[in-house]
């Protein structure tokens, strides 16, 4: 699984080679492009020694400018989501809530979300596909 880094600022920066021990970047200037091929191949090797999991362990309490790279399966349950009730669930669909967020006229969720392909056909001939395609798709994946 991936993660992201985005440590530009100086504070951020010593904090994730702290954090990664990747002590062997403070020998080059972080913002001399030139260096970038190699402090990517030294963060490369540290990042390649651990899960997405152990990483978030070490470093998404800290200011990193860290995060894990969600699936859609993984995004409504990961605990900063959570805590910002990012997600809801609906007629067994979970969705996201909606954003922004206002304390005056608080949005909400209307409806339940429409069933995968209700309106493959429709669409389908609106856009020119003819009878015998649009009987093969929908046997196919509807």
């Amino acid at each position: 699984k991936w993660i992201s880094i985005g440590a530009i600022e100086p504070q951020f920066y010593k904090t994730l080679i702290e954090k990664t021990g990747a002590y062997a970047l403070q020998k080059y200037d972080q913002m001399d492009k030139e260096n970038w091929p190699e402090m990517h191949e030294i963060l490369k090797e540290i990042f390649l020694t651990k899960t997405q999991e152990e990483w978030s362990k070490i470093l998404e309490d800290d200011d990193t400018c860290f995060a894990p790279i969600l699936s859609l399966a993984d995004a409504p349950h990961h605990p900063h989501n959570v805590a910002r009730k990012t997600f809801t669930e609906i007629e067994g669909y979970i969705q996201p809530n909606p954003a922004p967020r206002f304390s005056e006229t608080p949005s909400q969720i209307q409806w339940s979300p429409r069933k995968i392909g209700i309106d493959a056909e429709k669409l389908l001939e609106e856009w020119n596909i003819d009878e015998a395609s649009i009987q093969q798709y929908c046997s196919k994946y509807l």
